[in-house]
């Protein structure tokens, strides 16, 4: 049985938005599972837990505008770039981006940067058919100064095994929302996850590729809506970005992300960065 992919926009609290703005919406990519959804499985909080403030430097809040006014999430890679989803991006004119957050519902943080750039690079070859090339960039005029509280995350080499984390302990991490068709969380979460092989992952999903890595929803943890482009991180590195998942957040089902030593050359083309 193929697997469909859709597009499904939420409407949410927007809760660091500016007043007397229209609310901004999630553009969330979901795909119907193979595998029947079992009938003691239903959405539910996704068990993430709030983590200390600024201890993850690198994460990045996003406020797309365009056609409509979009959340994702984000990573710090350089003192210029910040890495996220091309299904972000498209049709976005500019990104409003805030470092060094953690209750989005607060007006003022002390250690909050917020920045606004319309330089925004989505994959030349991204297809959202077959969320194929998921990645993207969001690019500073001038860079970021880092410290304590913003900082970038370390990327991994090249090693070209697709099954090469396998067993290893993810994390992922947003202000998504917790309940399906709920709030987003105000205060930064995020949850742990074991990286699965891509075989397994398929039982559920069968479009996987060799450019996606995927967590299991076993202990109970996944992503949810807003949480597209967060990082997906392994000890000290970013090994993926969160791209879909299934259709309602359910527990127990896989969280697909785009795995970031696939795409190294693309970022060092695009970016100050070298490898």
């Amino acid at each position: 049985m193929k697997s469909t992919v859709f597009f499904i926009v939420f409407l949410s609290a927007a809760l660091a938005f500016p007043k007397g703005s229209e609310e901004p919406q999630f553009k969330r990519l979901y795909v119907d599972p193979i595998e029947p959804v079992p009938e003691n499985i239903l959405p539910r909080i996704i068990n993430g837990q709030e983590v200390a403030p600024n201890s993850i430097p690198y994460q990045a809040y996003i406020i797309l505008s365009g056609t409509t006014t979009l959340l994702c999430s984000g990573s710090l890679i350089s003192p210029r770039y910040v890495l996220t989803v091309a299904h972000c991006l498209i049709g976005a004119s500019s990104a409003t981006v805030y470092l060094g957050a953690h209750d989005i519902s607060e007006d003022d943080e002390p250690n909050r940067l917020v920045i606004t750039t319309s330089h925004l690079i989505a994959h030349e070859e991204y297809e959202g058919s077959s969320i194929t090339n998921d990645i993207g960039l969001i690019e500073f005029i001038e860079p970021v100064e880092l410290g304590e509280h913003i900082n970038v995350v370390s990327l991994p080499s090249r090693n070209g095994e697709v099954d090469y984390y396998v067993g290893l302990l993810g994390r992922v991490s947003g202000w998504g929302v917790f309940v399906e068709e709920g709030d987003t969380s105000p205060v930064l979460l995020a949850v742990n996850s074991t990286v699965i092989s891509n075989r397994v992952c398929n039982n559920y999903f069968g479009i996987v590729q060799d450019h996606q890595v995927c967590i299991s929803g076993a202990q109970g943890g996944a992503t949810c809506n807003g949480d597209s482009g967060g990082p997906l991180v392994v000890g000290n590195e970013q090994i993926g970005l969160i791209s879909y998942g299934v259709r309602g957040c359910l527990r127990g089902y896989p969280s697909v992300s785009t795995r970031t030593d696939s795409f190294l050359d693309w970022i060092e083309l695009h970016t100050d960065l070298i490898f």
